[in-house]
């Protein structure tokens, strides 16, 4: 019998809500980390951010930032949230 592959997010936000509903959550992602139809998952729990932030590893969120470049932290307008 062979089970189909399910990623965290996806089963998050498809059967677990209740985990982080009304929870402020602190995201560690980047650009490249997304759900199985490749969307960012940053993107996916943007309606489960408010009053949360993201945390970027240390090529920063859009994934540019060379080995060892200091990226500050800022406020994206687009996605509403801090970013550090």
């Amino acid at each position: 019998m062979t089970k189909k592959l399910a990623l965290g997010i996806d089963v998050l936000l498809e059967e677990r809500q209740e985990l982080i509903k009304g929870k402020r959550i602190g995201l560690v992602t980047n650009a490249l980390t997304a759900d199985a139809s490749g969307r960012p998952v940053y993107e996916r729990l943007l309606p489960h951010l408010t009053g949360g932030c993201v945390f970027t590893p240390e090529h920063g969120l859009a994934g540019t930032a060379l080995a060892g470049e200091k990226v500050a932290s800022w406020y994206d307008r687009a996605l509403g949230l801090p970013i550090h």
